[in-house]
């Protein structure tokens, strides 16, 4: 088939960085409607979308199988704008500061470095923009094998749902009222879904149909353009995003460093041990179903979330729990990535 054209990828990297804002920030109740401020549209979103896309194109690398753990990795490396951009795991802004080393606080960086961006912001929207939009399944394939058997069948229902359940807290826990979190999660949830239907049926969606994940990501020079795009958000929001509480001596931004370049050299290292793929290898074609799996997991979430809403103490426990089993999560696969980037070949 044909390459992509520019125009073409740039819709399916806007499919990519609304679901990654939706599940990263809707979806956890930490802004409820950002598709529709300016800051939502102006800020968070390309700061999404850029990184998203970056870092996909950085660790899904021609000729090599797509592996759970360096999009692991990958993730991590995206949960560390909450350092020079955001500035939470210097000077953190919820949650109990605890205990901190290298003057980086060990509560809130592994929730957001080994739980909620590496999964709820890179993982999980890669594979659903892959499951909208594209032919392939490839995201789907990384996952560990009973993970992957479930998404194959009837139990992919049973799996959103579980999730709904499990993000939901969060989002409940940050809802004033039944009714607030219903309408975040549909309102917000329509702005993807809306993206992916014009993709589906709008104009020029005859040549869209087909495409792999691969074929929408940047080619060598659109990926440097994105990474250029990435560094400059960098460098202008670092500037003017909480400025007083960038740290002014060395030991935090060596921490820091030392953080990019454990998560950072894991992702190379994993990358390039992966294994190849055959030539001419066909890629499994997505479910027919994927409208309706889509729908199902955001009307669970909405019906959790509203739900839950009502005992902020029991959703605030269920919170507590799935945070706890995803950072736990992010552990075990990040123990995995280490032992693949030394295993000898």
């Amino acid at each position: 088939m044909a390459a992509a054209r520019l125009p073409t990828k740039v819709f399916f990297w806007l499919i990519l960085g609304t679901l990654s804002v939706f599940l990263a920030e809707v979806a956890g109740g930490s802004a409820p409607f950002l598709f529709f401020d300016p800051w939502g549209l102006y800020a968070v979103l390309p700061l999404y979308t850029l990184h998203i896309v970056f870092l996909s194109f950085a660790v899904v690398r021609p000729g090599r199988r797509i592996r759970l753990a360096a999009l692991f990795c990958a993730g991590a490396v995206f949960g560390l704008y909450e350092a020079y951009i955001t500035k939470v795991i210097w000077d953190p802004t919820w949650g109990d500061r605890g205990l901190a080393v290298g003057e980086v606080f060990l509560a809130q960086t592994a929730m957001l470095v080994l739980y909620w961006h590496p999964f709820m912001a890179f993982v999980v929207p890669l594979a659903a923009g892959e499951l909208l939009a594209a032919s392939s399944t490839e995201t789907r394939d990384a996952l560990p094998r009973f993970l992957g058997r479930a998404l194959r069948g009837p139990w992919i229902f049973a799996v959103a749902a579980a999730a709904a359940v499990l993000v939901g807290a969060g989002k409940a826990v940050n809802s004033p009222t039944p009714l607030h979190a219903a309408l975040s999660v549909l309102s917000s949830a329509a702005v993807p879904a809306l993206l992916a239907l014009l993709w589906r049926r709008g104009p020029g969606w005859r040549r869209r149909t087909g495409l792999t994940l691969r074929d929408l990501l940047p080619t060598g020079r659109q990926g440097l353009a994105v990474g250029l795009l990435l560094a400059a958000f960098y460098v202008v929001t670092g500037v003017f995003i909480r400025p007083a509480s960038m740290p002014r001596t060395f030991v935090p931004h060596a921490s820091v460093a030392a953080l990019y370049a454990f998560f950072g050299g894991l992702a190379f290292a994993v990358t390039l041990r992966t294994p190849r793929r055959e030539a001419g290898t066909v890629p499994a074609a997505a479910p027919p179903d994927r409208g309706r799996i889509a729908a199902a997991a955001v009307a669970c979430l909405a019906a959790v979330s509203a739900a839950l809403s009502r005992d902020k103490a029991g959703a605030g426990s269920l919170a507590m729990a799935a945070g706890l089993v995803g950072m736990a999560a992010g552990l075990a696969v990040a123990v995995a990535a280490a032992v693949a980037a030394v295993r000898p070949s």
